[in-house]
């Protein structure tokens, strides 16, 4: 993750249009001038505290934002994570997931293509940075999603295809994208959303223990 404060010079961002999504969430789409490539925008990037970057389209000519607001936000209002004051690209996530929970993997690296694979935990809107890693990444990594929020998820719940080693098996609802991307995924609520594992995050890791060679990476902590 970069330490430093430098603002990256950015495209003029120009607002093409406003989708609804399930449960009341929106995709806010602009035009990059001049086009970016995802891995010169920050994964974490955001408009505002509701609006948080989920895709990049066309080789970088168009951008997504996940949004909890009908109105798009000015582009202007692109601001730095609260605290830590520092942008986190995608070659700072691989490293960084090289981390089982909050010790160090023995060799110091990332996970090694699919023979490690990559767990992401997205809490509330940070599913969609989730999103993003997983359109980015899916290629190179095995990846799975363990998604919480109580508010609904921007997608219909389906039944899974995909089995979880140990998951509690009442909880099989997951996001139609992801398993057609060929990602394992699980949601969490604690509202009694049908098909989702009834509690937050903790309270799953308190009944479920991922396997061994599973490499965690929180991505909610990129914007605490």
């Amino acid at each position: 993750m970069r330490s430093d404060n430098a603002e990256p010079m950015w495209p003029t961002l120009t607002w093409q249009q406003s989708l609804p999504q399930t449960g009341d969430y929106w995709v806010h789409e602009y035009r990059c001038d001049p086009p970016m490539p995802a891995d010169r925008w920050p994964v974490n990037l955001q408009l505002n505290d509701q609006t948080l970057l989920l895709s990049i389209k066309d080789q970088g000519q168009r951008i997504q934002f996940l949004s909890r607001q009908e109105n798009a936000p000015d582009t202007e209002q692109i601001t730095q994570p609260k605290k830590h004051q520092a942008w986190c690209f995608l070659q700072d996530i691989v490293p960084a997931a090289g981390q089982r929970g909050d010790s160090e993997s023995e060799s110091g690296e990332g996970p090694n293509g699919r023979d490690q694979p990559l767990c992401l935990l997205a809490d509330g809107l940070s599913l969609a940075t989730a999103l993003h890693l997983c359109e980015q990444l899916k290629t190179r990594y095995a990846l799975t999603v363990i998604a919480h929020c109580d508010q609904g998820f921007p997608f219909p719940v389906k039944p899974a295809r995909f089995l979880l080693p140990g998951f509690p098996p009442e909880a099989m609802g997951a996001a139609t994208l992801l398993e057609d991307w060929g990602i394992p995924n699980r949601l969490c609520a604690r509202q009694g959303q049908p098909g989702c594992f009834e509690g937050d995050l903790k309270a799953l890791m308190n009944q479920w223990t991922p396997p061994s060679h599973w490499r965690l990476f929180d991505v909610t902590r990129l914007f605490a």
